[in-house]
């Protein structure tokens, strides 16, 4: 009974935004929800991208969306001319009128098509928001505006698997007679008892009284980032791209089954990889018929280290094109689409994506790992200087040119750490990176089995490679990089302490208000159980009694839905709190580090001088 879906109210926010493809889709969808919403008096923006001449005249369809948001006493809708049926082939201008609408106001929820409807261009306008959810960062300023969003995914014409509803049966009528509006659809087929039998038929899980419901699915912001964009859209072709030959290096030792998960994302990947080199540097033998249905070639070495496993990779590459993947990550399906579309775009040597991290702790009891968190971890564009005191870049977020490594070196074989950041901090003196905001892989920790572990921090060694790299790289470092470094530091360090004090107060308003719940959920439990201790030996009026009872229950049962749903939102809040608080502590390591170099002693004893002098 737990998984049943839990109703909805749209009591609490304000202002709402409604997506829409086609004229009639935001009625047929959910112009219940829009007209209960509306009788709420809270604000609804419509959008609607196209005039709908794919199914009749456009003029005719704009008329008859206009007479049904008169009908549900709702703003007129404003359309756009983007042409029906072809939203896939323009997804790019329609991400960008996305992001222009949803720039502009502060919208508690947002409904869009969603990512299971079969029409195209339904399922364009939801790529497209889901890209932009997916690249907001904590730097950007659309993440105040979407922190509390709520995103309602409505059917159209395919049912979903919902997991939450919200009951129409008081605005049937008004749904119908909105419907009713679309007379050159009508024409065409029986939508308005097709669409009435859909909503009749979602009540089934709602109390007795209701006889229609609109079925959603209904995600936080939070919960959008931390899944990759094709867990929800699964179509090859909205990841299409221009192919180039492309290898990616896989080094592996005596981990076979995390071997096996990285090689099956590989094997789901949307793209047409010409060769995957697998670097065996382990005791354990790999058959050749491991994952079949991928072009493998598998290297066996003598434990020569990860470096050494790297360079072997690359010298046995024959493509333009490499990439590296190490036996515990995983790739997204359009992985190499994204990168391969953007070293194309930008004539570049190096492309980098963004990467999920995953913190996984090994259950001890049950024998297996368990997956304890996602969160984006790193995504900063490219900044050199940074570089030196910061491995910002994951190593299977990058695809490289061949090229860059005869012309600026391998892996230091010296080194079986920090291998990756020694190596781009070289390149990084000579050639541009270009950053993708686009989530495209898994970065995975593991808390025993890991090279660095869960919490690689709290490890004596980790400290102690990391200042192996800063003595390594010395030489490109002086006062005017450091002066730079902690420049940009400072101010994105300032920006994070305020959102740290506006998230504080944003928990305590919430856990004021949980407190408040829990009271007035206390007060109504000891209510009933007077009410029920009162008229148990009542014979008449019995039904009454009843009915009464079952009102009560069911306030019982929305305030502790309600309680629920606050401490959801109390607890992801504290762990945006405590990534706040780690990136705080991570960025004043950082100017830690340079405040207590040599070369900032000497620059800061300059500065002091002329100082004097003036």
């Amino acid at each position: 009974m737990e998984n049943l879906p839990f109703s909805l109210d749209f009591k609490e926010g304000e202002k709402f935004l409604v997506l829409a493809a086609h004229p009639d889709d935001e009625v047929f969808g959910l112009a219940g929800t829009l007209k209960g919403i509306s009788n709420l008096g809270k604000n609804i923006d419509i959008y609607i991208f196209s005039k709908g001449e794919g199914w009749g005249k456009p003029e005719e369809r704009v008329k008859e969306s206009i007479s049904a948001s008169k009908v549900l006493n709702l703003k007129e809708p404003i359309f756009f001319d983007f042409p029906d049926g072809k939203f896939i082939e323009n997804k790019g201008i329609v991400e960008e009128k996305i992001k222009e609408i949803i720039s502009k106001e502060n919208y508690d929820g947002i409904f869009c098509p969603s990512f299971e409807e079969f029409h195209k261009d339904h399922k364009t306008i939801c790529y497209c928001l889901i890209k932009i959810l997916q690249s907001v960062r904590l730097e950007d300023n659309l993440q105040e505006k979407l922190w509390n969003t709520k995103i309602y995914f409505y059917e159209i014409f395919h049912p979903q698997k919902i997991n939450s509803l919200f009951d129409i049966t008081d605005f049937i009528e008004s749904k119908k007679d909105a419907i009713k509006c679309f007379e050159s659809q009508l024409e065409i087929k029986d939508f308005l008892n097709q669409i009435v039998g859909l909503n009749s038929y979602r009540s089934f899980t709602q109390p007795k009284g209701s006889k229609y419901a609109e079925g959603f699915i209904t995600l936080t912001f939070q919960e959008i980032q931390k899944k990759p964009i094709t867990d929800f859209i699964k179509e090859k072709e909205f990841y299409e791209s221009q192919t180039i030959p492309i290898s990616v290096v896989v080094r592996t030792k005596n981990r076979i089954n995390f071997l096996k998960e990285a090689l099956n994302s590989l094997k789901n990947s949307f793209y047409p990889l010409e060769k995957i080199l697998i670097i065996n540097d382990g005791e354990i033998e790999i058959p050749k018929n491991f994952i079949e249905d991928i072009p493998i070639e598998i290297i066996k070495t003598n434990s020569k280290g990860r470096s050494f496993a790297a360079n072997l990779g690359i010298k046995n590459t024959k493509t333009e094109f490499l990439s590296f993947l190490d036996d515990d990550d995983l790739i997204y399906p359009h992985h190499f689409n994204v990168l391969s579309k953007a070293i194309i775009e930008t004539r570049g040597s190096l492309v980098y994506s963004d990467s999920l991290s995953s913190i996984y702790f090994y259950n001890e009891k049950e024998g297996v790992y368990e997956l304890k968190d996602k969160v984006i971890s790193y995504s900063m564009d490219f900044d050199p200087d940074l570089l030196l005191y910061d491995n910002y870049i994951p190593l299977n977020t990058i695809l490289f040119k061949k090229e860059l490594f005869d012309s600026f070196g391998f892996f230091n074989e010296n080194l079986n750490e920090f291998e990756d950041w020694e190596l781009l901090i070289r390149f990084s003196r000579k050639i541009p990176f270009y950053h993708i905001k686009d989530i495209t892989c898994e970065y995975r920790n593991f808390s025993q089995s890991h090279t660095l572990g869960a919490e690689p921090e709290k490890k004596p060694s980790f400290h102690k490679n990391r200042i192996e790299i800063l003595k390594l790289t010395k030489d490109f470092r002086n006062f005017e990089v450091e002066e730079r470094v902690v420049k940009n530091l400072k101010d994105k360090n300032s920006e994070l302490q305020k959102n740290l004090q506006i998230l504080k107060g944003e928990i305590w308003y919430l856990k004021e208000k949980l407190n408040e719940e829990v009271k007035e959920k206390q007060k109504m439990s000891f209510e009933i159980e007077f009410f029920l201790k009162e008229n148990e030996n009542l014979k008449t009026q019995k039904e009454n009694l009843e009915k009464e009872k079952e009102e009560i229950l069911k306030m019982l049962k929305e305030k502790e839905l309600e309680i629920l749903n606050l401490s959801k939102k109390i607890e992801e809040l504290s762990i945006h709190l405590d990534s706040t608080y780690k990136e705080i502590q991570r960025l004043n390591s950082i100017q830690g580090q340079i405040f207590s170099s040599k070369v900032w002693k000497i620059h800061n004893f300059i500065q002091r001088i002329k100082g004097v002098f003036k």
